[in-house]
């Protein structure tokens, strides 16, 4: 895959010498790997690509095409990164109060809710939220490739969902709204149910009639405003279908702790919430 297939935006005092000054963020969708670094001493977000790996990827394929992508790299593969945060957006992932958690039983929980994974094949991750435990599998191949490119970083591993949650709880921007956030693949949706008041998260496939199911579960108790991140414009179908159910709806936009410098003017705000959200 050539690296030309990538959206890029650079500041130009990015300078390859400083490695060691920036923090390098990493998300891994299933058909993207987009990336940011950030300068440690102010917080500046100094440089973020984005680059698409296609929708209809074998494991082999996928992981190939990551590592085609380091190996053409001008800096990604360098190892002198002090701080790396990895974030993988797979559906692997699962809740559980906090009362009824059980350290022991963390892989059972995940087979629980997804009965034909190998767990074997997976990291087990936990981070807690407030009055919740958040369990998720991180590909072992996966961590590998990149472990075996950055063996002399730290790498702190986060998964989108989580993060997702995480901001949802804690961004005043989001309080008494929606969250919606599409990517090539997939659906995420936090909403409330305006009857108990209780937050739920759903990960969907990017099926016409899931979707069709999923705005009718949100909207059955009432209507209140729908934030869309993602992959998505006003012209695509998903949002043509979302737009036939949720009334009240806008585009998203950064959060405001995102320290943007004048070169990031044109970005595209709702397509990287995920990416950001760990931030």
């Amino acid at each position: 895959m050539s690296l030309g297939n990538a959206f890029k935006i650079t500041d130009d005092r990015f300078s390859i010498e400083k490695i060691e000054a920036y923090h390098l963020v990493l998300e891994v969708q299933h058909s993207r790997l987009k990336f940011y670094l950030k300068e440690n001493l102010t917080n500046i977000i100094i440089w973020l690509e984005d680059h698409y790996l296609d929708t209809k990827n074998s494991e082999t394929e996928f992981h190939d095409k990551i590592k085609n992508i380091f190996a053409q790299h001008e800096f990604l593969k360098a190892n002198f990164w002090k701080s790396i945060t990895l974030i993988t957006d797979f559906p692997c992932f699962c809740e559980i109060p906090e009362t009824f958690y059980d350290e022991d039983l963390k892989k059972q929980y995940l087979i629980k809710h997804f009965k034909h994974l190998d767990v074997e094949e997976f990291m087990i991750q936990t981070e807690k939220i407030r009055e919740n435990i958040y369990i998720f599998g991180f590909p072992k191949r996966l961590f590998s490739i990149f472990s075996e490119i950055f063996n002399n970083s730290e790498i702190l591993l986060k998964n989108s969902a989580v993060n997702n949650m995480k901001r949802f709880k804690e961004n005043t921007q989001l309080l008494n709204k929606n969250l919606l956030i599409i990517s090539d693949n997939w659906l995420d949706a936090i909403f409330q149910s305006q009857s108990t008041s209780t937050i739920r998260y759903l990960k969907i496939a990017l099926d016409a009639k899931k979707i069709e199911q999923l705005l009718t579960e949100i909207v059955k108790d009432g209507q209140i405003k729908s934030i869309v991140y993602g992959e998505i414009t006003p012209y695509s179908a998903v949002y043509k279908q979302i737009k036939q159910y949720l009334k009240a709806l806008e585009f998203g936009y950064l959060p405001k702790n995102i320290n943007l410098s004048q070169y990031f003017s044109e970005i595209p705000e709702q397509r990287y919430f995920t990416l950001f959200a760990n931030n």
